[in-house]
């Protein structure tokens, strides 16, 4: 599959109600099943949004980055007896509800 291939799904969803915080998903399919996919919680700062934590299968394996304005990033790898199917339903699942906690993370390490 070309990396240059456009997603074959493309959403994002406000997930508050001053639009303010965002989940944009992009999945690319094959034979039916999921074959990469970025699950990505973003923040507006400045006016424009900026990733706060980013579920995806770049590297070849699903994983998830937290972000931080004084260091480097946090690479999680998730459970690899899991199917991409399933990991990006997790990974979902996770931002949706855990999105205020990880800006609060991501506030406190702001300059």
């Amino acid at each position: 599959m070309s990396s240059r291939r456009r997603a074959d799904v493309e959403f994002e969803d406000a997930l508050d109600d001053a639009a303010q915080e965002w989940l944009r998903v992009r999945i690319w399919t094959g034979f039916g099943r999921v074959q990469r996919f970025v699950v990505q919680y973003e923040t507006m700062i400045d006016e424009r949004r900026v990733p706060v934590v980013r579920f995806d299968t770049a590297h070849g394996y699903a994983h998830r980055d937290e972000m931080f304005r004084d260091r480097e990033l946090i690479k999680t790898r998730l459970n690899d007896q899991l199917s991409l199917d399933e990991a990006l339903q997790i990974a979902e699942d996770d931002v949706r509800r855990n999105w205020g906690a990880y800006l609060r993370q991501f506030m406190r390490n702001q300059p």
